[in-house]
């Protein structure tokens, strides 16, 4: 396992990074460091960008002080957290007891506590003690990593399993599945039948920190196949949780009694809002039902249905000319998107919503004006 270390340079942080490479080596690790590197054409910055993306993990350690802006705007380390995170890299992150952060530091620290919360942040003390925070933090990852190998195109499409040809419900509907890795059975068949998960997914469906259904609307559950069926019969809307751990969302992809008088349309704001309360939702079902994280990766798919020919507007667009709209001649009544690339870490589903609902909506209407997305 190749391991970058990120974090400030000089004399206050030169023992930190040798405790942190010293708990990487103590597994056998190799730290990659950016005062190891040799001369190069490459910049300093393209240089340690392509050691984070080229390693398996990052270790993050961050202090009291922000650091230089460069052109980015972002100090160094808070580039290569970014490009961490945007590369689905895990990362580690220890933070320095005790330390008074800057400004710009406290909006850093404050970033990653809320992406990297769980076991994956910790505070440190000394070298001593970050040194063997890093080996136990590692050692716990590299675990979880060596469960099960993920095939990520089996993963794939099971999520792309999820989501039917047609709706038969007359209106226009958002559909996110998610399928887990390795395939697995996460609850048996009598856990499924269970009250208590029974309530628990009625209970997040409605009135949870991200409900995905009307609380207003009638609803039942049932058991379909190897699946928990909640359903609202109304709007054809529901959220099913199959024994392997997979989980469909359905919302209206249009919001006919929330939208402005005028033509109906999909507004891809509201869209990928919704999705990202399909991911977040996912997300915490499956912190409840998978505590152990036995489920690594997931794949992703969203799609709408039964869209046709509606138009594909944001809600100012809709706003300032409500009754007049461009229709694409390649409209299509089912249109289908994954992320790029189509499998992350489970924990993208709570940490990395917001970008990822982003970039689907914006795949399907791609594909929904311009002819099916490539």
């Amino acid at each position: 396992m190749r391991v970058f270390v990120s974090s400030l340079m000089g004399a206050h942080f030169t023992s930190l990074r040798e405790a942190a490479a010293k708990g990487i080596g103590a597994l056998g690790f190799e730290s990659v460091m950016a005062e190891d590197y040799t001369v190069s054409p490459s910049s300093p910055e393209a240089a340690c960008l392509e050691g984070v993306r080229s390693s398996d993990a990052v270790v993050l350690v961050l202090g009291s002080e922000y650091g230089d802006c460069q052109a980015s705007e972002l100090s160094a380390t808070h580039q290569e957290y970014r490009e961490a995170r945007e590369e689905s890299i895990p990362v580690l992150a220890f933070i320095e007891e005790g330390a008074e952060p800057t400004e710009d530091q406290a909006v850093f620290i404050r970033e990653v506590r809320d992406w990297a919360q769980g076991q994956y942040t910790e505070s440190f003390s000394n070298p001593d003690d970050l040194q063997a925070k890093v080996t136990r933090g590692l050692h716990r990852h590299s675990i979880n990593e060596a469960r099960a190998p993920v095939d990520g195109e089996e993963v794939v499409g099971r999520a792309r399993a999820l989501i039917p040809e047609h709706t038969h419900t007359g209106q226009a509907q958002l559909f996110v599945g998610v399928a887990g890795g390795p395939a697995r059975q996460v609850l048996r068949p009598s856990e499924l039948e269970a009250e208590e998960l029974r309530s628990f997914l009625l209970r997040e469906a409605l009135t949870g920190p991200v409900p995905v259904l009307d609380l207003s609307s009638g609803t039942d559950s049932l058991i379909r196949g190897d699946a928990l069926v909640v359903s609202q019969r109304d709007s054809g809307t529901g959220v099913s949780l199959s024994e392997t751990g997979s989980i469909v969302v359905i919302q209206p992809a249009v919001d006919y009694g929330g939208l402005p008088t005028g033509i109906p349309s999909v507004i891809e704001d509201e869209l990928a809002g919704r999705i990202e309360r399909g991911l977040r939702f996912s997300g915490l079902v499956l912190d409840h039902v998978d505590p152990q994280e036995r489920i690594s990766r997931v794949g992703v798919v969203a799609a709408v249905l039964g869209a046709g020919y509606l138009p594909w507007r944001t809600r100012e667009e809709q706003s300032q000319n409500p009754h007049t709209a461009t229709m694409s001649s390649f409209g299509q009544d089912r249109v289908q998107a994954e992320p790029a690339p189509p499998t992350c870490l489970r924990a993208a589903l709570l940490r990395d919503a917001q970008r990822l609902s982003e970039d689907l909506a914006v795949r399907l209407r791609r594909q929904a004006t311009e002819g099916p997305y490539r």
